[in-house]
């Protein structure tokens, strides 16, 4: 694809991804999208079908980002530890960010869609297999002393998604962040 290709793509997901957030899953149409991004509908069309291929199309780019983020840091050495602590803090400040977070509607879109469904269910056997290796290397590294990283990962992926419905309805507090960091610290040293 050309360079004013893909400009134009990031500039759909952008504006899509703004909206989703803002409003969720299924409230979101192409014809929003196109206003949105400042471009015609034919031009939106040109790059993406519906709004199932724009939705997947942004959490596919995240969770690359999140890869390439974790293979960076492991390249330059950063401890699992730090690494862990900075996914856990990273996903709360998603979840407290109310204004850009698309957790809901990642949720809705499963909710709805057998393609949702097989996408969310890979997202999250994506981010329990990453968790439980940075806990496997902290525990070689001692930092942690877990017996059991798989379950123990399992415990924090579902902690998190339990905050993104709990912030929904009552929004987290600073406080609540860091217990549940801590909380965290303490399932990692049992």
């Amino acid at each position: 694809m050309s360079v004013r290709g893909d400009l134009s793509r990031n500039k759909i997901l952008e504006a899509a991804r703004r909206l989703f957030a803002q409003r969720g899953f299924s409230a979101v149409t192409m014809q929003a999208i196109a206003e949105e991004a400042e471009i015609s509908r034919g031009g939106l069309y040109r790059h993406y079908t519906c709004t199932e291929d724009i939705f997947s199309s942004i959490i596919s780019a995240e969770q690359q980002q999140a890869h390439a983020a974790l293979n960076t840091a492991r390249q330059n050495g950063v401890s699992a530890k730090k690494i862990l602590e900075h996914y856990v803090r990273s996903r709360l400040e998603q979840i407290s960010d109310s204004e850009n977070c698309i957790d809901n509607a990642i949720s809705e879109f499963a909710a709805n869609s057998e393609r949702g469904k097989t996408i969310l269910k890979q997202r999250a056997a994506d981010s329990v297999a990453i968790v439980s290796e940075m806990i496997s290397l902290g525990n070689d590294a001692g930092d942690f002393s877990c017996s059991d990283c798989n379950t123990a990962s399992l415990v924090i992926n579902c902690l998190l998604e339990g905050l993104i419905i709990h912030n929904a309805l009552i929004p987290l507090q600073p406080e609540e962040e860091e217990d549940t960091l801590l909380m965290i610290t303490k399932i990692l040293n049992t």
